[in-house]
């Protein structure tokens, strides 16, 4: 978490292609809360578990379109 505390910056959007959303959740929301950086406004999960390259890819891209 301290690696998550020095890394995110609250002008930065963060997509994580990972595992379940619910999970990437879990699993950083204490270096979010330490940076003191917002989740729901800074952060996009996407969960890429059991998808194709051609799915994951797509799904990312959506991710990153809807944080312009």
């Amino acid at each position: 978490m301290k690696m998550l505390e020095d890394l995110l910056k609250d002008d930065v959007y963060y997509v994580t292609p990972a595992c379940k959303e619910e999970k990437q959740k879990k699993l950083l929301r204490d270096g979010f809360a330490r940076a003191g950086v917002a989740m729901n406004s800074n952060w996009k999960p996407v969960s890429i578990s059991f998808k194709n390259t051609d799915q994951a890819i797509n799904d990312i891209q959506k991710a990153l379109e809807e944080s312009e």
